[in-house]
């Protein structure tokens, strides 16, 4: 009799433990800001689904429902498939930026990008019983990657037309974008020329000064104005003057954004320009002295004429 008492005492405690144990983890699913839903059994019926999952179906009252009765867009989405596999291999599925199409209830759909964490659910005796489904919604992080990418993509297409070579660069000097004319006039692929390789094809002569003005402009984000010689695909050297803006972020990222522009055949018609210049200068000096030669040798003419007279 005492021994019984004593068996019912245990499990009594037992069963309070347990229940204190189930209350607490209840409570820990409804509070936690990611979306939570525990189905029971192999056709998924619905036993729990925390606040925030709740928000998302907008109030939905699916509790002792199917997943495929209270949403059968989800059955041609694969999910329930999903769920079918985990409940009968216990097998973990876990998915990023997983997309999903809900209806709502004006029979419209909204799509949704989750990451999503697919749990086997196992009784005392390991048996599988149900599975639980953890969720973040990513929706806005991927669209908001999605319109970053789209803008790249805008920029990118832009500065391939552009007939300058056009790049960017990242607070350190580094390039980290050239476009569609820098490849094709160095016949180089962009990652033999972003980061520092860009210095490899400036004349050596020049590359001090260069190095010089550019370390310059990154220290006071100045615009970034320079001449120099750049090593075309045949080996030879074309004259491009290069410049640049920094920007800078409200969060305080600096981006500069550059182009080189080919002004070799100007620079030759100005060598070309100085040095007829320089010739007509020595031949107008030569000209003076000819002729102040010839106005001395008339004033002594002249002067000899009125001594004769």
């Amino acid at each position: 009799m005492q021994a019984n008492q004593e068996l019912e005492k245990i499990i009594r405690e037992f069963s309070d433990a347990a229940v204190k144990e189930h209350s607490l983890l209840y409570d820990i699913f409804m509070q936690l800001p990611a979306h939570i839903s525990l189905v029971m059994g192999p056709d998924f019926v619905f036993e729990l689904v925390n606040p925030p999952a709740l928000a998302v179906i907008e109030g939905k009252n699916v509790i002792g429902k199917k997943v495929s009765e209270a949403f059968p867009e989800l059955v041609e989405q694969g999910f329930v498939s999903l769920l079918d596999h985990v409940y009968q291999t216990g097998e973990t599925y876990v998915a990023k930026e997983l997309p999903a199409r809900l209806r709502l209830s004006d029979d419209t759909f909204q799509e949704y990008f989750v990451d999503v964490t697919y749990l086997p659910l196992r009784d005392t005796h390991g048996k599988i019983i149900g599975v639980i489904s953890f969720s973040v919604d990513v929706t806005d992080a991927v669209h908001a990657r999605r319109r970053i990418q789209e803008s790249e993509e805008r920029f990118r297409f832009m500065t391939d037309a552009l007939p300058n070579q056009a790049w960017t660069a990242g607070a350190d000097g580094s390039l980290d974008y050239v476009n569609e004319r820098i490849i094709q006039y160095f016949r180089k692929s962009a990652q033999d020329i972003i980061g520092e390789g860009w210095r490899n094809v400036v004349h050596p002569d020049d590359l001090p000064t260069v190095a010089q003005s550019w370390s310059n402009c990154l220290e006071t984000l100045e615009p970034y104005r320079v001449e120099f010689r750049l090593m075309c695909h045949d080996g030879n050297y074309r004259w491009h003057l290069a410049q640049a803006n920094a920007f800078k972020s409200s969060s305080g990222e600096v981006k500069w954004f550059g182009s080189n522009t080919d002004i070799h055949d100007l620079k030759v018609l100005q060598d070309k320009l100085q040095q007829s210049y320089d010739d007509l200068e020595v031949k107008v000096r030569f000209r003076n002295i000819e002729l102040e030669r010839q106005n001395l040798e008339l004033q002594e003419k002249l002067g000899r004429l009125g001594q004769q007279q």
